[in-house]
Order: C-alpha cells, then sequence, then structure tokens
C-alpha cells in the first residue's frame, strides 16, 4: 500500500469511529469526546501525512534503486490482534510503523530527539519580531547512528477499580517490547518501551542510570 492509500484508508476508519459514537452515544458527552477526539487525530494526521511524504518516497526510492543494509526488524501485536507494531533499526536510525488489521495507518516514522548543547544560552537578541539566540554548543541530535543491544517481549494484564469516573472497573491488558539501544559516536545508551494495546499504542524512551546522559535539555522532538 501506498503512502496515498494508506492516509485515506486512516481518514476513513477514524471518520467511521466517529459516526458510531454518534450513533452509540447520541451527542453525549462520551460521544463528543470521541468526535473531537477524531477530530485530532484527523488533523494529526493530515501534518504526518504532509511532513512524512517525502521521507516515505525515499524510503520506497531507496528498497527498489541501490542496495541498502538490511533493517533490523522487530514486531509485536496486540493482546487479540488487532493492532501490531513493527520496529526498525534502519542505517542506525530508529522508527516504527503500526498497522490495524493488516492496514498501515502508521507509516515508518522515526524516533528520537534533538538536544540542547548547553542549558544557558548566548548572544541573545531582543527583537519586536521575537528573541534571537544560540547555544554555546552546536546542538546534539540524538536520532541516528544507534546499534542493537538487545530487545524482550513482555505481556501484562490486570482489572482494576478506579476510585472515580465513568467505569467500575478497568482492564489494563497490554503487551509490550522493550528495544535496548547504543549510539555508536558518544557510546550513550537509550531504552524504547512500547506498550501495544488493542485500541492503541504508547511508548516512551528510558536513559539507563550511570552514564554521562543524565541531564539534559530537549529542543525537540522528532
Amino acid at each position: 500500500m501506498d503512502v496515498h492509500a494508506a492516509y485515506f484508508k486512516s481518514c476513513h476508519l477514524l471518520h467511521t469511529i466517529a459516526h458510531v459514537a454518534y450513533c452509540v452515544f447520541g451527542y453525549s458527552r462520551k460521544a463528543r469526546a470521541v468526535y473531537y477526539g477524531h477530530i485530532q487525530v484527523y488533523i494529526d494526521l493530515i501534518v504526518f501525512y504532509a511532513a512524512h511524504l517525502n521521507s516515505a518516497a525515499l524510503i520506497v526510492a531507496a528498497c527498489s534503486g541501490a542496495k541498502q543494509d538490511e533493517a533490523e526488524k522487530l514486531e509485536i501485536s496486540s493482546p487479540e490482534g488487532t493492532l501490531s507494531m513493527s520496529f526498525l533499526l534502519q542505517d542506525g536510525v530508529p522508527m516504527y510503523t503500526l498497522s490495524h488489521k493488516g492496514e498501515a495507518v502508521m507509516l515508518p516514522s522515526r524516533l528520537g530527539f534533538e538536544l540542547r548543547g548547553t542549558i544557558k544560552a548566548e548572544n541573545v537578541n531582543i527583537t519586536p519580531s521575537g528573541i534571537t539566540k544560540t547555544d554555546r554548543k552546536p546542538s546534539y541530535m540524538f536520532d541516528r547512528d544507534f546499534e542493537l543491544l538487545g530487545s524482550s517481549t513482555d505481556t501484562f494484564d490486570e482489572t482494576w477499580e478506579p476510585v472515580w469516573g465513568e467505569e467500575a472497573r478497568i482492564r489494563n491488558h497490554y503487551n509490550e517490547l522493550l528495544v535496548q539501544l547504543r549510539q555508536k559516536d558518544s557510546g550513550r545508551l537509550v531504552n524504547l518501551r512500547f506498550r501495544l494495546y488493542d485500541d492503541g499504542l504508547g511508548f516512551r524512551y528510558e536513559f539507563p542510570a550511570g552514564q554521562e546522559l543524565n541531564y539534559f535539555t530537549i529542543k525537540e522532538e522528532l
């Protein structure tokens, strides 16, 4: 499936979810929450589509053109198999993809940060149009030149009772993928922990203790 098809199928799926929510709940608070959530995801998809169209085209061109290093790939599925996720390490660049019932809803998306070179800025210039400054050190890109150190999977299933809310019991059921990476030039370590539910995906960055990278400022998340 090409990037155009994946985009429009995703929009169609989200529109259907919003319509079903309205039919089931009426114009209630829950329906509005689902509907506005649909609108927000729809906007995010448009932004994602525009931002990643070129990078997706480059990936397709690379696959059909000159020989590239084979990507390291790790996969997990949600407990009922509704969602599936792939982690890719292509030429040292970490990425992930997401599919819903075999249909791509998230094309390869890069992971990582741009870190500020220092907490203290210099050459601060305040003008009517805004504030400009430069870092004492150049920004540090923490999104490339990684190698895979290891990985592991796990599953978790519990039901808990919230003190307050619409639901009396909430089930916390997911499959987990832990990816351990090391940046070759700096030796810095980072773990990526993905948790895949039947209705969504969450992930976080973990920085193991005992290394130089214990205090830093994130300039931008990629």
